[in-house]
């Protein structure tokens, strides 16, 4: 183990509180592996992967079980006896370098509430996939890269028409729990037009504050600044800026929006190289 968890470590970390659980008849949604995913913040499909992994090593027991509140049974996972003294490691080694595990429960929203799920966590349109094969290797370095707490920003590039959009939106539609911005970038935008984007979607979301000052007519970059880091101070929102480089009235806004964002991953697809990232914040991908 280094300075951080790995995904792997954080899964095990969460359900070493769970443990209690293992011989009951119903298993809180925590221990789905859409609540694992939830807690540790990330996507459904890059949990699928890791706990493919530890159940190989013999780390955790995979069954069905009665969800509380759920209307069917769900594959609940659970620490084995090697996992259980993996997990304690892992616990020992985080009290004692004061390190963040990344993994946070209360970020749990079971899917047996959906009115209240959708109501709480809007996305924007994502664009039509109506079909698409393969592309296995890229779809998981964009989850890995996702799910790394050191990379801000994930940048796909290539020339137009192979295919960044579409690969972009089939990650995008695997997300859990994330607020997914999407926005088209036109060779005629300008601030205003990503400002007004902006506000429809933090309105939908219930970001009143903010909601209000994009759409007061007075929004400047500095204050905006401020606003958008107290609201995305914690995890939960994705922003991808598609086309990035098609306008260029927008290096501004992007300069502030990179520094102003939180917690929150931005993906963004262009043809060449952006001038708004460097090599500390982005995950940069050559081709897709």
């Amino acid at each position: 183990m280094g300075g951080t968890l790995t995904v792997s470590e954080r899964i095990i970390f969460h359900l070493n509180q769970y443990v209690k659980h293992e011989d009951k008849f119903e298993v809180p949604f925590d221990v789905t592996q859409d609540g694992i995913s939830q807690a540790c913040s990330i996507s459904r499909a890059h949990a699928a992967i890791e706990l493919k992994k530890l159940k190989s090593t013999g780390l955790i027991d995979e069954r069905l079980s009665h969800v509380k509140r759920g209307k069917t049974r769900r594959k609940a996972y659970f620490l084995t006896h090697g996992g259980k003294s993996n997990g304690a490691t892992i616990l020992q080694y985080v009290k004692d370098n004061g390190i963040d595990p990344m993994v946070d429960p209360s970020k749990v929203v079971p899917m047996t509430n959906g009115a209240k799920t959708r109501a709480t966590r809007k996305s924007s349109p994502l664009p039509s996939i109506k079909s698409f094969y393969g592309r296995e290797r890229e779809i998981a370095s964009m989850h890995a890269a996702m799910s790394d707490s050191t990379s801000k920003i994930v940048c796909v590039k290539g020339i137009a028409g192979i295919g960044k959009t579409t690969l972009v939106a089939k990650v995008a539609s695997e997300l859990t729990g994330q607020r997914v911005f999407w926005h088209s970038v036109k060779p005629w935008d300008v601030a205003k037009t990503l400002i007004d984007s902006l506000a429809r979607f933090f309105s939908d979301n219930g970001c009143r504050k903010l909601s209000a000052y994009l759409t007061s007519g007075k929004a400047e970059l500095g204050e905006l600044s401020v606003l958008l880091n107290e609201e995305l101070s914690e995890n939960g929102f994705t922003f991808i800026f598609d086309d990035a480089d098609a306008s260029n009235n927008l290096f501004d806004f992007f300069m502030m929006f990179r520094h102003s964002s939180g917690s929150a991953k931005i993906i963004m697809t262009s043809e060449g190289v952006t001038r708004f990232y460097d090599k500390s914040d982005v995950v940069a991908r050559n081709e897709v």
